[in-house]
């Protein structure tokens, strides 16, 4: 069973199934400055306070995505050890909250965000006054049906 290398050159860790191994997910790189810029603007209207970038919850989402879009699946449990909690303790951010967003199919980081913000739940998370952190990240695959999986991850460190 192998790990895809680009996983380890970016400190991601994947834990692989067999399928894996044949796999044509990339990461896509997303700005996380970009991604703070927009949901940040977004909460400025709402007279929310703005959100801080952390790499290990970039790391957490981008380990996600990747599952995903390796497996061509969209879904928030992972085959590698649970939810959302497992995934930000997994890379030891001290989690007081935390919540998650996930999309298919979208192209770009604005089609991404705006999608979340036309549904309730995922707009609701990304307006959660208690966020203070959050990772963004993609993954590409072009022989699963959507193509593009994203992930962003909105936590509150433990007080």
């Amino acid at each position: 069973m192998r790990i895809l290398t680009f996983c380890f050159a970016l400190g991601i860790t994947v834990f692989a199934g067999p399928d894996l191994a044949d796999a044509q997910t990339r990461v896509k790189p997303v700005s996380q400055a970009r991604a703070l810029s927009l949901i940040n603007t977004l909460r400025k209207k709402r007279g929310l306070p703005p959100l801080k970038a952390d790499s290990r919850l970039r790391q957490a989402a981008q380990t996600h995505s990747v599952w995903m879009a390796t497996r061509g699946k969209l879904t928030h449990r992972a085959g590698f050890g649970g939810g959302l909690g497992a995934k930000v303790r997994r890379v030891d951010y001290p989690s007081g909250a935390a919540w998650e967003n996930i999309a298919a199919g979208q192209k770009s980081l604005e089609q991404a965000i705006d999608s979340w913000m036309k549904s309730s739940g995922h707009r609701k998370n990304m307006l959660s006054r208690s966020a203070v952190h959050i990772g963004i990240a993609a993954a590409h695959n072009p022989k699963v049906r959507y193509g593009t999986y994203w992930t962003l991850i909105l936590a509150e460190p433990k007080k």
